[in-house]
Formats: C-alpha cells, structure tokens, sequence
C-alpha cells in the first residue's frame, strides 16, 4: 500500500482508493437517477455532478489517508510493522469501507434521483408551479419530517422554504417531493417545528450538482493541505474550502478586495474581527458566488462594527440588528459583530426576526393605515427576505455593491411602481428603489425569474461566461401552447394516485381506469387486520369475484379458479398489522408458494398482495408463465433456503438484524424467482 510506503499523505492523494471512491458514487449517481421518472437529465448537470463528486471524493480519500497514516508510528516513533499496522487501523478502514460508507452511498443513490426530480420540477413550473412534500418510504419515519407531509406542505418551485428544508436533508431520509398544479399550502408552515439541517446536506443537489455540500466534515473540517491536494488530483480548482482560522478567512476575502483612492475608512483591508468563524465562511462564499458570477469592480473592504461604536446607529439605519450594511462612498461593507459573533447569536436574531413578524401579521387590523400596507406588502411578499441566512444578506449587500458601481444613472432612473413589483420579490423589496434593485439582485443569482424584465437583462449583461455559471440556472426558451398540452397529456398518462402517492400501474400499465378500480379497492381491503379478502378484475376494472377469507389464507372453488384466466387478483396480506408501526415488519409481506401457483395454475394476467404499507406484483409475461404450478412450489422452497442460509449467516456476522431478515425474507424470495422465470416482479410503497 502506497501510505505505508510513504505516500505524502498532506500534499498527495491515494490514486487507488480516489479512483474506487469516484466510481462507487458516480455509480450511485447513475442508479440513482435511472430511479428517477424524469431521468434525462441535461448533459451539462451530468458533467456538474461528475466533477463535483471527484471532488468530494477526493476530500474523502485525503480524510481517510490521513487518519490511517496516523498510526504507521509506534510508541517510539518507530514504524510499526505492516502486519501490526493493518491491525491497528481495522476499525477505522471498517467505518470507511463497511457501515458508513453504505449510508453514504444510499443517501447518495436518493439525492442524485431527488436532483433528477428537480431538474424536471425547473423545467416545468410554468405548468406546474407548485411541489408537494410527499411521505417517506421508510417504515421508520423521521418524526421531524413527517409534519410536512401529514399537512400535505404544497409551496411553488422557487419558493425560499425548498432552500433550507427538502428531502434529503437528513441521512437516509426516504420522502419525495411531487410537482403539481393544486393550489399553495403555505399556511402550516409557522406552526412546523424546526428540523436541523445535517452537515453535509444543507443544499440542493438538483441546483448545485452536489450530492453531498461543502459543509461536509470530510471538506469543511479537512486536514492541512487538502485542497492543493484535492486540486491536483482532480485536475480543477476546488470550489470552496472553508477557512481553518479567521487569519485564514480574511487572506481569502482579500483577493476581493482592493483600496480605493478616495476611501478612507476601510482602506483596501479585510477584517473579521469579532466574527465566528463559521459567518466568515459564509461571508466569503456570498464574496466567491457573486465576485465569480457577474463582472463587478472589487469591494473596498469589510469592517465590523461593535455594540460599543459611536457610528453604529448612523450605519445601520434600519435598526441595530442588521446583519450589514454597504456604504456606497467607500464601496466596502460593515458587519454587526452582535449578530455575527456566533451562530447562536445569529439563530437568535433570525428567531427576533419571526417572532416581530408573526406578532405584526397576527395584529394587522390594529395597525395604522401606513403602516398596514407595508405589512400586507410583506405579507403578499410572502417573505421579509429573499434569502434571511448570513450568505443571502451578504448577497443583498453586493446587490447594492452591482448597482453603485456598474447600473446605469438611467435605468435606476427609470425604475417606477416599486410597491407593485417588489411583492413578487420580497417584503423588503418595497423599501426603498435601493433595496428593490439589491433584492432583486439576490432574487437573479437564485435564478427565481421574478424580477423585472429590464433588471433581468441588466444583470445577465454583466455574467461572466465562468464555472460560477452553474450557481445559476439560463433563462429557458418559453413552451409553445402545443408543447404544454403535451406535458399535461403525459403527466395524466403517469398513473394514479392515492393521497399523492403513486399506486402500481395494474394489467399493462395502459388503462389508468383500470389502475384506479384496482388501486382503490386495495385501499380499502389493505386496512383489514384479521383476515384476507380476494378480489377478482377482469382487464376493464370490472369485479368478477369479492371473497371474505380466513386470517391468513383465502380459497377459491373451481368455478372461481376458472374465471381468472387472463384477468388480475389481488388481495390482503394482514400479518404486517401484527408488528408495531416502527418496526420494519409492518411493511407486510410478499407473495406466498401458494399465491404464486394460483397465479400460473390460473394463468392469471397478474396477482397482487398489500400490506399496510406496501403494494406487490406479480405478472405473466407475453410468452406466459412457463412453468407448472408444481415446479413454482419446488422452486419457491429452494430459494427460501437459500435466502434462510444467507441471512442467518448475516445476523451472526452483525450485518443486519432478525428483523430486518425478516422483512426482506419474502420479497427477496420472490424477487429471485423473477429473474428464474422471466417474470415481471415490482414492488412500492402505496400508503
């Protein structure tokens, strides 16, 4: 191994281990995307998250090398022994490569499908502006999501909310999102309780092409050296790698910076002095995205400015809790160190914030006739803000930063109805002509196409043709009336769904009629805890049989078995019912020996079984089934075997537990015959 032959774990990367970690995780970009229903995704976001994953895999590998090379020496400072060495690193080389590194492809395969879903949400929000949260698939739901989904959460496509809250944003989180064109449901989310967001998935993928953000410990928290390390392995300039030490964050933000003659104040210099570090950081993202985005002179400087300050009232204008202030004279920015001294100081502010907010919209009518209307601007705004967090009010201050030193005197000039137009922007927005230009600013790089057409091509007039052009997405060519009558007429052909949640596609998947008949008889007979009940359909949805069974079994006479031929059956598997909702059993079971003879005894078109949560399928190919009920059971015991002997071998080597082998017995039993056979096997969550 190259490390213990003394690779330079600081300045290089391990070829070997980079090479399998880019591949392992772009694999679980492809497969994560091929899940998704829109998985033609554009060329240029394929080659955004293939670079954005070398790159974080290589911050990976550099993490990883690093800790296992601090073992090579013993007590003495000796080299250890390679025997005694691998030894001594197993436990951490089995985190890298066993039980976390499965949670990070998973999340990885459920992100990159989730980016492919955005990718689409974008490009049809013109036909269908609004997103639904949708359940989780998981049978263990995270308490912290599910308020979302049980008040059926539907915000528009570019609404803030999706920047800090999406599925996805906590560890093997299993929600979806769904476009539709219901209306807004907005009102529920005062009353949500606040969900932390993970470190490492604080972004939208669909927007930045990265499966995991910079705020990831193996990038935000990587050792010396790793990103020249990382640059050179990937052969590209690393997007951003937070500063170490505050000494580190103001050498960075100076490449931004330049002293203007006539200035005074900030003098060319950077200081963050007062500041934590992790507002540094985001201070100097907000510097990189807009410095690299638009073609716009550098600040004069950045200065903080404390509680104790003389001049802070006169620069902070809008009150002593601002985040920022610009000074168009000197061209550089102040920063209110009481707000910015920590991240509890700045959690705490943005809670003023929503408490001033909920108080004004909650007391409108005792408000004065003035200051009413700007509070119901706020509230048609739906938002005070375009983006509250410490990187969108730096945004907003560049904003201003845009308009003093590259818009034209005219078209400020001719900037009219500001009340009008700000509500499509924010609450801030109406202000003043200042705030509207700086709003609407950090509106244009959130590429939220809300802004006046006049300031749209202003400020696509100064984007550089850079690598920060992907933080913003082009303005589309508008669909024709035709091309939009088309995406309704596929959207209507994607299948039927029960309390938004998709339901298995019945006989060929052509007839949504037919899903519908099926789907909603399964919704009924699904909830029946203590017997079986077997339905009959022939192909246009009619019921040819309803027949009550006993508690884990339904029998069917010749007569009945005759009527099947060529047509659909399903029917309830009620033992998931036993097993409390948190368990993974409740899911229920799949198909039984006994389902799968009737269903080629039969030469039934297909055969179905809920549980409480999901839904199975089994179908009859074009050829039919191929075999003799017989040779099914024979088969169907075989397999169970094997699939016994693998998992009991998994429990003992600690891989998964009794439970979890449980829930998987059936399903993997069958998904195995499927292959043998040639038939269609499917299964989904449709509760």
């Amino acid at each position: 191994m190259s490390i213990y032959k003394g690779l330079n774990v600081r300045d290089e990367i391990e070829s070997h281990i980079f090479q399998e970690t880019v591949l392992l995780f772009m694999e679980a970009a492809s497969k994560g995307i091929a899940q998704s229903e829109w998985p033609d995704v554009p060329d240029e976001f394929i080659n955004q998250l293939r670079t954005n994953t070398r790159i974080w895999a290589a911050f990976r590998t550099h993490r990883m090398q690093n800790d296992i090379a601090a073992q090579l020496l013993d007590e003495n400072g000796q080299l250890k022994k390679f025997d005694r060495w691998v030894e001594d690193i197993k436990g951490m080389t089995n985190h890298y490569v066993g039980p976390w590194l499965r949670t990070e492809y998973n999340t990885a395969v459920l992100r990159a499908h989730q980016a492919a879903d955005w990718k689409h949400f974008e490009a049809e929000a013109d036909i269908f502006p609004n997103v639904r949260w949708m359940p989780t698939t998981s049978p263990q739901q995270d308490p912290l999501h599910r308020q979302y989904w049980e008040k059926k959460l539907t915000l528009p496509v570019n609404h803030p909310f999706w920047e800090k809250h999406r599925p996805g944003d906590r560890w093997n989180c299993k929600c979806t999102l769904q476009q539709t064109d219901e209306p807004v449901n907005d009102e529920v989310i005062r009353d949500f309780y606040p969900v932390p967001q993970q470190p490492g998935l604080d972004n939208n993928p669909g927007r930045d092409g990265k499966l995991f953000s910079d705020s990831h410990p193996y990038i935000a928290k990587a050792y010396a050296g790793a990103d020249k390390a990382v640059s050179n392995a990937v052969g590209t300039v690393v997007d951003f790698v937070p500063a170490k030490t505050i000494e580190e964050a103001e050498k960075f933000a100076r490449q931004y910076c330049q002293r203007l003659g006539i200035d005074r104040t900030f003098k060319g210099e950077i200081s963050y002095k007062g500041i934590s570090l992790d507002n540094a950081n985001e201070i100097n993202r907000a510097l990189k995205q807009v410095m690299e985005t638009v073609d716009v002179p550098k600040i004069s400087g950045i200065k903080p400015i404390s509680g104790s300050s003389k001049t802070r009232q006169k620069i902070f204008k809008d009150g002593a809790d601002a985040v920022a202030a610009y000074d168009p004279v000197s061209k550089g920015i102040y920063l209110n160190t009481d707000v910015l001294k920590s991240a509890k100081a700045f959690t705490e502010y943005q809670k003023r914030a929503q408490e001033a907010w909920d108080k004004v919209m909650s007391n409108l009518d005792k408000l004065s006739p003035e200051m009413r209307e700007i509070a119901e601007r706020y509230k048609k705004a739906g938002r005070s803000l375009v983006d509250p967090s410490v990187k969108g009010c730096i945004i907003h201050e560049l904003g201003h930063h845009v308009q003093w030193t590259k818009m034209p005197a005219d078209l400020v000039n001719s900037i009219k109805d500001i009340a009008a137009n700000s509500v499509k922007i924010s609450g801030y927005a109406g202000a003043t002509k200042g705030e509207y230009i700086a709003e609407s600013f950090a509106s244009w790089m959130k590429s939220e196409k809300r802004i006046a057409k006049d300031l749209q091509d202003f400020f696509d007039s100064i984007a550089k043709n850079s690598k920060a052009e992907p933080n913003r997405i082009i303005n589309k060519r508008q669909k024709t009336e035709a091309e939009k009558e088309e995406i309704r007429r596929r959207w209507n052909k994607r299948g039927y769904r029960i309390d938004g949640i998709r339901q298995l596609p019945a006989g060929d998947g052509q007839s949504k009629a037919l899903t519908k008949a099926v789907a909603d008889v399964e919704k009924d007979i699904r909830m029946n805890k203590s017997f079986e009940t077997g339905v009959l359909f022939d192909t246009d949805g009619n019921i040819l049989i309803d027949k009550r069974g006993k508690s884990y079994s339904v029998s069917f006479s010749a007569d009945e078995v005759k009527k099947m031929k060529n047509n659909i059956l399903t029917h309830n598997h009620p033992r998931g019912w036993q097993a409390k909702p948190d368990l993974l059993t409740h899911i229920g079971s799949s198909f039984s020996d006994a389902d799968l003879d009737t269903a080629v005894s039969a030469d039934l078109l297909e055969i179905r079984a809920v549980g409480p949560l999901y839904t199975y399928s089994m179908k009859r190919p074009a050829k039919g089934w191929g075999v003799t009920g017989q040779t099914v059971k024979r088969a169907y015991k075989a397999e169970e075997r094997r699939v016994q002997t693998e998992m009991w071998q998994a429990i003992r080597a600690g891989q998964i537990t009794p439970i979890q082998a449980s829930a998987m017995h059936f399903h993997l039993v069958n998904k195995r015959l499927a292959k043998k056979f040639g038939w269609e096997y499917s299964k989904a969550k449709t509760r």
